[in-house]
């Protein structure tokens, strides 16, 4: 039996994210060169967990915290980001709201199986996360990329997009956003509450970056719009923020209504979440509510050093020619514009991986609207990475 003959053509045609098919193809080549790579492709953060949340593991562990918890995540946990919402956004939500993800793609998957059917629409930036497209589609769903080249223009095209939409239609946000860095504007946002009330557009908004800001005081959360809470789901996550990728933990905050439904489908995928990482995780929230405490210490110096990061980056890459690039508000990533050196950016990214063992990632893999782009994450770039990486973009395109 041939099984592969079987698979439904949703299962048969799912696509998925491509940083990991490109930190592998990074791997071989560094085992096929004999030499390190520098890897850009990937996106975490190459920084020390907080020390609590390594307190928090080893507590639960000495306690034997190793068997399953209820679905819907430990209530510790969950009064931790209820706690953290309040002070970090002056919203309140109740932790019976919260429900914790093994990550930040759990929660989406749910909030689009919740309402996806044949037919119904759901618009996202157009270049964004992959599993914006990826989960539209195996579900049946319309997919409606929104090109996002700045904010007006993202703007008049999500108003197009409700101007369309039909009740249960459903609008993904990403602020500050995973590629570019980008940030919504406090009135960008009310204006999208007002239209997703108006049209009754649901509303799943990726907060996964929303503390890595640079500049600005805070990023705004669409949680600040109260008429806005019966049709929003919120994406959040510990990942980004605690440079914690490995330990999976996320979480979404959804009308109380539907909150068993969500929880039910999550437990039928992975039971739940690890509680040891969880009491962990909620031990380093508690502390980052905290001034001076050991965990919002070493969040001040995380931005700080990403700033860092950033700024030398951009400096560097300023005095190669043919390279255009917008300096991020916020995440951890430099979307580069290669249009001018004449390569796609698949072409682009093999051949820097395979002549410079540099790897970075092909804007394409984001969407249409990707394309002449690669993205830079400089998450895992020590100065000294930084400076090499330079060196060689300059000497790669020189040479094209």
């Amino acid at each position: 039996m041939n099984l592969n003959s079987l698979l439904t053509s949703a299962m048969a045609n799912i696509s998925g994210e491509d940083a990991f098919c490109y930190m592998l193809k990074a791997n071989e080549q560094e085992i096929k060169s004999g030499q390190s790579v520098i890897h850009t492709e990937i996106g975490e953060l190459a920084f020390k967990i907080p020390p609590a949340i390594e307190a928090g593991i080893h507590s639960a562990l000495q306690n034997n915290s190793t068997g399953y918890a209820h679905s819907q995540g430990l209530p510790v946990l969950r009064q931790a980001i209820s706690s953290y919402l309040l002070k970090r956004l002056r919203v309140t939500v109740d932790p019976n709201d919260v429900i914790i993800t093994a990550g930040a793609k759990p929660g989406i998957t749910a909030a689009l199986t919740a309402f996806l059917k044949a037919g119904r629409q759901v618009a996202f930036p157009n270049p964004g996360y992959p599993i914006y497209h990826a989960m539209t589609s195996y579900f049946g769903g319309s997919s409606i990329p929104l090109p996002l080249r700045n904010e007006k223009d993202f703007q008049e095209r999500t108003k197009r997009f409700f101007n369309s939409s039909s009740t249960g239609d459903i609008l993904i946000i990403n602020s500050p956003h995973n590629l570019t860095g980008t940030m919504l504007s406090w009135n960008a946002l009310k204006e999208i509450a007002e239209l997703a009330i108006q049209k009754q557009v649901i509303v799943i908004a990726d907060e996964s970056y929303l503390d890595i800001v640079y500049g600005r005081q805070t990023s705004e959360s669409m949680l600040c719009f109260p008429e806005l809470r019966e049709q929003l789901i919120i994406i959040q996550g510990a990942s980004k923020m605690f440079a914690f990728t490995g330990g999976r933990i996320g979480w979404c905050v959804a009308p109380q209504s539907i909150v068993p439904r969500l929880t039910t489908f999550l437990g039928n995928i992975y039971s739940c979440c690890p509680p040891f990482i969880q009491l962990g995780v909620a031990r380093a929230l508690e502390e980052l509510q905290k001034n001076n405490s050991p965990t919002s210490n070493w969040f001040t110096d995380l931005i700080q050093e990403l700033k860092q990061r950033r700024d030398s980056l951009c400096e560097q890459l300023g005095t190669i020619p043919k390279i255009s690039y917008q300096k991020p508000d916020g995440a951890f990533y430099l979307w580069v514009n290669i249009t001018q050196t004449g390569l796609t950016s698949e072409q682009f990214t093999n051949q820097f991986l395979q002549e410079y063992n540099i790897s970075v990632l092909p804007g394409n893999s984001f969407g249409s609207e990707g394309e002449g782009y690669i993205r830079i994450c400089y998450g895992k770039l020590p100065e000294a990475d930084i400076t090499v990486l330079c060196i060689r973009l300059r000497d790669f395109i020189s040479q094209l």
